[in-house]
């Protein structure tokens, strides 16, 4: 699978920003990440830490349920999902190691996709495969990787392994790596930077199957917490149950982003109620 520019070589964008904020400039699109080879963590290191910082992220009042939710209510019909592919998460080991921010957040893609590969087997009734893709992963983060149950592959494999029995995750990835994994068959559900988050300048540039999901899927925000960086201008797209359903541009549900504060207590009674009947299917002009 070609591209334009050398796919090889790329890393996860950290954009930072309310939600929705288009994108106009290629500047968080320049810094290239090479693995890391000296002074690593022993990987029994890195999955302690990670089902720490899962279990924290677990706990939140808003992101995790609701993902959960979302998935039960908007994926029922994707029965025949049989692999989940991820790229570039990045290093679970900076090599700073104090770049806290950027740690929270690798980790907490990597749990918000295992928890929607848990809940797709709840749909599915199967086992569905996972396979990670990043060029920055270290020796010690494929080990990590593969303890926790998941397949590592070399670039472009998991690229080219997107088709419409896929979950597709990939956050703050370059505009040509969503077309290249996109290139062929839709997948059944992509999480990634919507086509609306970007800036006019790119509309037409390495970008056209983005364009396409979204001109033919539904859609929402990804549920996260205010100044929660990991998920920001990040979209669920999803396959519609019929072709009728995925017709119009903009069509889909579009699932209002509640954002709450860290540390706010789960709303209930009337909120709950109100905030559940968000997840119900809206359509827009």
């Amino acid at each position: 699978m070609s591209s334009s520019q050398d796919s090889s070589d790329w890393t996860r964008v950290v954009r930072k920003g309310r939600k929705n904020r288009r994108i106009n400039t290629e500047s968080h699109s320049l810094t290239h990440a090479k693995p890391q080879t000296e002074g690593l963590r022993a990987p029994e290191d890195l999955e302690k830490d990670y089902k720490e910082h899962r279990e924290r992220w677990e706990e939140e009042a808003y992101s995790c349920p609701r993902l959960r939710e979302l998935v039960t209510a908007k994926a029922s019909h994707l029965t025949e999902i049989d692999k989940a592919v991820h790229l570039g998460v990045g290093t679970f080991d900076p090599n700073d190691g104090l770049n806290l921010d950027g740690k929270r957040s690798t980790f907490a893609q990597l749990a918000a996709f295992e928890i929607m590969v848990e809940e797709l087997e709840k749909i599915t009734g199967g086992k569905i495969e996972t396979f990670f893709q990043d060029p920055a992963f270290s020796a010690a983060d494929k080990t990590f990787l593969e303890n926790i149950g998941h397949t590592v592959l070399d670039d472009p494999k998991g690229t080219q392994m997107v088709d419409e029995k896929t979950l597709f995750f990939g956050v703050h990835l370059y505009r040509p790596v969503y077309n290249d994994a996109l290139e062929g068959e839709l997948p059944a559900l992509f999480v990634g930077t919507g086509w609306e988050d970007w800036g006019d300048i790119f509309a037409d540039k390495h970008i056209e199957n983005v364009e396409r999901i979204h001109k033919s899927y539904e859609r929402c925000d990804f549920p996260r917490q205010r100044m929660d960086c990991a998920f920001s201008t990040t979209s669920i797209y999803w396959k519609p149950k019929s072709e009728e359903e995925g017709e119009a541009k903009g069509k889909g549900v579009v699932v209002e982003e509640v954002e709450i504060e860290d540390g706010e207590e789960k709303k209930d009674g009337d909120e709950e109620e109100e905030l559940a009947k968000k997840l119900e299917a809206t359509n827009i002009n």
